[in-house]
């Protein structure tokens, strides 16, 4: 989950020991309080990278919870 207020950053939990690869709440790479008080309508577009130098990554489930 990403949260402004998590106490670390996304791309400094990645474990490529551990399954999932990412867990727990972590701060994103831009702010999500750009999005206070805007619309959740509308087109939503999720990237996602691949940084391993094999190919082994498997996004398994991903959802998007507006609040």
């Amino acid at each position: 989950m990403f949260s402004d207020g998590a106490g670390v950053l996304g791309e400094d939990v990645c474990s490529f020991d551990a399954q999932p690869v990412i867990a727990g709440a972590v701060v994103p790479t831009q702010p999500l309080s750009a999005f206070v008080g805007q619309s959740a309508a509308g087109m939503w577009e999720l990237t996602l990278s691949d940084r391993s130098a094999y190919d082994t990554g498997v996004l398994l489930e991903a959802c998007l919870i507006t609040t």
